[in-house]
């Protein structure tokens, strides 16, 4: 296996945990709520009908994923996405198809 190979395999492991981490509607509901506003897991729990636990354990992947970040204030800790996490799979998994990449280049020319 060459180093190419390999860096290739294991962008293809990174991309598919990630993806496995946002599949789930429930921590995609977390990311939309968390695009708003950083929030507290209390905060988090209360737009949700599952148990902070639950909760917990699905922040817990998203950060896993790099995804959101989590910093304590106090005795809460605050969860914030972790927008160029989220910009990063998007440019690196979609951007590597022909059929998006286009999207990306018009984008990056409209930002300059």
């Amino acid at each position: 296996m060459t180093p190419r190979t390999l860096r290739i395999e294991l962008d293809v492991t990174a991309i598919a945990g990630i993806l496995k981490a946002v599949a789930d509607p429930t921590r995609q509901r977390i990311l939309k709520l968390l695009e708003d506003k950083p929030r507290t897991v209390s905060e988090i729990v209360d737009s949700f009908t599952l148990s902070q636990p639950t909760i917990s354990r699905h922040l817990s992947v998203l950060k896993n994923a790099g995804l959101v970040e989590a910093e304590r204030h106090g005795q809460h800790v605050v969860y914030s996405l972790r927008a160029a996490g989220l910009q990063s799979i998007c440019h690196g998994f979609f951007g590597s198809f022909e059929c998006c990449a286009s999207l990306f280049r018009q984008r990056a020319g409209k930002e300059r």
